[in-house]
């Protein structure tokens, strides 16, 4: 029996794949068990949308890959039923998420071509994509191959082929992608207005989420007992780092150039907005929200060396004003709104766009690939 998947992350699902060493995989609520088994072929299709195909080999690799991975990092090698069963329910997630990209692909086509007749609307589609398949040969592909250090397009052809992808597809992925997400773009509202009702009862309403701890920025210098034979060493470089920050007035600097804290060649040794309590020593985050702002503290000693610090900015804990808090407000109900309106499309579009797929319960609307031998016909009457 394979197990049905459609909201599982795949992260999340190979993690538990490997749990208690077991490659056993829950059953998500709401979806059911399926006994479709998957070709063998990567060539063979597996679901058609709007007379488009998608292969096992257009899922299979990313499934296949993060899989192995998994493997390789646990140590726990699954049983062959315990592997199918794993990988299906990937594959059948994957799936999912492929007719969707396809969907919205073929509606912006279907948008931008209108009624005119099928010979035509070949040659606009093919217009359409070039654009596109030029932006990925110009930014794309001298990513890839600064990325693997290669020189050539047919070396990077060679080398996703044998990851079971290749040029040819990475290509069409990309194209679909961005004509898809443009499509969304063009039928979503880019700024929904958001009543200020609507901000006050979410605000009062979420009262938790806008309470603040206290929290302070900073500058750093640190030198470590590590590097030192003594601790009077140590005591005499970070007098001279105080000496030199105060007098010539800048920390920063100061710690590019000398501070043994991780990474200060290239922070500087400033530290962004802290929450109180969350540091490793205690003695470090009592001085820093305790300390007056702006003037360079005392050596500071804790388990690991000495310390001077100059606090930036300390804001005491509370709850952020309904005043402060309108932009954050703002931006979260939008992003809710524009949720609902892409989950409102997209069910539109399954009752528009035709497809079919070996798991026909995955997607509203859609018929077994059984079917999709007349695929290509009923489509033509359907546009």
């Amino acid at each position: 029996m394979i197990v049905g998947l459609k909201y599982f992350s795949t992260l999340a699902l190979l993690a538990s794949l490997c749990l208690s060493g077991s490659w056993a995989v829950a059953q998500p609520p709401g979806i059911a068990f399926s006994d479709v088994e998957l070709p063998s072929e990567p060539t063979a299709m597996i679901a058609n949308v709007d007379g488009v195909p998608i292969l096992l080999r257009d899922v299979a690799e990313t499934v296949d890959n993060n899989i192995q991975q998994i493997i390789a990092s646990s140590g726990r090698k699954p049983s062959p039923e315990e592997l199918k069963m794993a990988r299906t329910a990937l594959i059948r997630r994957e799936l999912r998420k492929e007719i969707q990209g396809k969907m919205m692909y073929r509606a912006f086509v279907r948008k931008m071509t209108g009624t005119q007749p099928e010979d035509k609307r070949s040659e606009m589609e093919l217009s359409i994509t070039s654009n596109v398949r030029k932006m990925f040969y110009e930014q794309q592909l001298p990513q890839l191959l600064e990325q693997y250090k290669l020189e050539t397009v047919s070396e990077a052809d060679a080398m996703l082929r044998k990851s079971g992808s290749s040029l040819e597809q990475q290509e069409r992925r990309f194209v679909e992608s961005i004509l898809g997400q443009e499509y969304l773009r063009g039928e979503m509202d880019k700024d929904p207005e958001i009543p200020l009702p609507d901000m006050k009862f979410y605000y009062e309403q979420n009262t938790e989420k806008f309470s603040r701890n206290a929290r302070a920025r900073w500058e750093q210098l640190t030198v470590l007992f590590s590097r030192f034979e003594t601790k009077q060493e140590a005591r005499d470089a970070i007098i001279r780092m105080g000496n030199e920050a105060y007098y010539g007035g800048n920390v920063q600097a100061v710690a590019k150039r000398l501070s043994q804290e991780p990474l200060a060649d290239e922070t500087g040794g400033l530290h962004d907005w802290t929450n109180k309590g969350s540091l490793a020593s205690d003695i470090l985050d009592q001085q820093i929200f305790s300390l007056p702002v702006n003037k360079l503290s005392q050596i500071i000693e804790d388990d690991n060396g000495f310390h001077i610090i100059r606090v930036l900015e300390r804001e005491d804990a509370g709850m952020l004003s309904f005043a402060d808090a309108q932009d954050e407000i703002r931006k979260i109900l939008k992003e809710n709104i524009q949720q609902e309106q892409q989950k409102n499309l997209i069910t539109e579009l399954e009752r528009k766009i035709p497809v079919w797929t070996i798991f026909p319960d995955d997607v509203p609307k859609s018929m077994p690939l059984e079917s999709a031998a007349v695929a290509s016909a009923e489509t033509k009457s359907l546009r």
